[in-house]
């Protein structure tokens, strides 16, 4: 027989560990809310991370470009500068070759001294003897004159057409030294550009190692969130088992007292019957009480019908209201595992 106490007892075992399951379906909320938080922080440094890394990718792209462009740039530079020293070589073996003639002294200015002018007044003279009557001496003074001046002709050519081929390769050693200068300072430029570049890449790799210790500790944290999460999941699904149990016991107490109840209100009903049939054959006046007696048996048929009914209705709520439970277990499972598996 169970006491009303153990009845008792039980139900406010049961109550206690239904809030105590409650109390731990919040810490669990509170846990995943928490955790998620921080795997938003760690996602936020985790981007960063791979933000800076593929900027600096970018910025060691246009650095290489650069230093591409400056190795070019560098060999046509060695280009001219090498026609540069070929040049002054050329201008050097010329002097040497036309020494005499760059060497003889030249009156700026002169027209007599010019080749033109000379071959004119050798004309002029060719001619004379040609076609005027001259003497035997005057003749032989002015084939002289020409032979003289010829070699004035040939001496200024000589010197004119060296001093032009040494104007020419000073203007070509210029124009070289002037192409020089311009790769020279785009060279400077794009080697700045690129050395400035790298310095920022330099600067730019030291953020990286800051953001993945804020990384580790962050993950870290996760981490310890997710052993607490864990540890709150199995202690829920212990207080569901034992809440489970303490349905089923408190159901079968419950029962228990029903069937005692029962049965003790039958027996006095049973009592009453016996002795409302002794009154009928003794042929008694029967009282109020005596005709409830004979309405309870007839209510006792409508009961015993629909009891089973009514049991038949609880054991499908019970069933009903342990599945509502073992599925609200399941789903703060799988939502710790989700945070999990995101957090990782």
């Amino acid at each position: 027989m169970v006491s009303t106490t153990e009845h008792t007892k039980t139900g406010l075992d049961l109550e206690r560990i239904r809030q105590e399951a409650s109390d731990l379906r919040s810490q669990l909320a509170e846990v995943n809310e928490e955790k998620e938080q921080w795997f938003a922080k760690k996602q936020e440094v985790s981007d960063k991370i791979v933000q800076l890394i593929t900027a600096i990718k970018q910025e060691k792209q246009k650095r290489n470009s650069l230093t591409d462009v400056v190795k070019i740039d560098k060999e046509e530079r060695e280009k001219l500068n090498a026609i540069i020293k070929q040049k002054i070589e050329e201008i050097r073996k010329f002097q040497e070759e036309h020494k005499g003639v760059l060497s003889a002294p030249k009156r700026k200015g002169d027209r007599k001294e010019s080749p033109s002018f000379l071959q004119e007044q050798i004309d002029k003279l060719e001619t004379r003897i040609e076609t005027e009557a001259i003497s035997f001496d005057t003749e032989k003074k002015l084939r002289k004159t020409i032979k003289d001046m010829k070699k004035r002709y040939d001496s200024v050519k000589g010197a004119t057409g060296a001093f032009s081929d040494m104007r020419r390769l000073n203007h070509e050693i210029k124009e070289a030294k002037a192409a020089a200068e311009v790769v020279h300072r785009r060279v400077q430029e794009k080697a700045k550009a690129s050395q400035d570049i790298h310095d920022r890449v330099l600067e730019m790799s030291k953020g990286i190692d800051p953001l993945r210790e804020e990384e580790k500790t962050i993950l870290k944290k996760c981490a310890e969130l997710k052993r607490k999460a864990a540890s709150i999941t199995a202690a829920l699904r212990d207080k569901q088992e034992s809440q489970g149990e303490l349905r089923k016991e408190a159901d079968k107490k419950k029962a228990e007292v029903r069937k005692e109840k029962a049965r003790h209100e039958e027996a006095i009903l049973k009592d009453k019957e016996v002795a409302v049939e002794e009154k009928i054959k003794k042929k008694q006046k029967l009282t109020t009480e005596d005709l409830l007696v004979f309405q309870s048996q007839a209510l006792n048929l409508e009961k015993a019908a629909s009891k089973g009914k009514r049991n038949e209705e609880e054991r499908a709520s019970q069933q009903q209201s342990a599945d509502a439970e073992k599925k609200e277990a399941m789903d703060e499972e799988e939502k710790a595992e989700s945070s999990d598996g995101k957090s990782n």
